[in-house]
């Protein structure tokens, strides 16, 4: 975490403007209304356009940058698990039988989750929380 500004050291600029507006933009060729953001509320505190204030005014931006927005149709990005701590998406996700073994929290990009980075050590403190074992866990 950047000290001076609370920001997270992953934080990629403009990384979340690039990707809601590149998946708006195909949702809008499939006529698609939702963009679903996996954000949770770890996200909005270590992330700034992971919060629900830029989530709102995204779609601000969608209402007036796309075809759709001038309609009843307009597409919109949505964060179902915004006010939800990690700990409850994964007890959500354990009760609708996700397959977390194909679940990925790890900021690397390698063939295995790090086990050091900050996505690593919420999701093994999730699970510990949860009091169950993560079955992408590095030993």
């Amino acid at each position: 975490m950047d000290t001076d500004t609370g920001v997270s050291q992953a934080y990629v600029p403009g990384r979340n403007i690039v990707f809601f507006g590149m998946a708006a933009a195909y949702a809008e060729t499939l006529g698609a209304r939702k963009v679903v953001s996996g954000h949770n509320l770890g996200d909005a505190e270590r992330f700034p356009d992971a919060s629900g204030r830029f989530v709102e005014a995204f779609n601000k931006l969608l209402r007036l940058g796309l075809k759709t927005g001038r309609g009843t149709n307009s597409i919109e990005v949505v964060a179902p698990f915004a006010k939800l701590s990690k700990t409850e998406v994964l007890r959500q996700a354990a009760r609708l039988g996700v397959p977390l073994k194909d679940t990925w929290s790890c900021y690397s990009n390698g063939k295995k989750p790090c086990g050091v980075c900050y996505g690593c050590r919420a999701r093994r403190q999730a699970f510990v929380e949860l009091g169950a074992e993560d079955p992408t866990s590095v030993r």
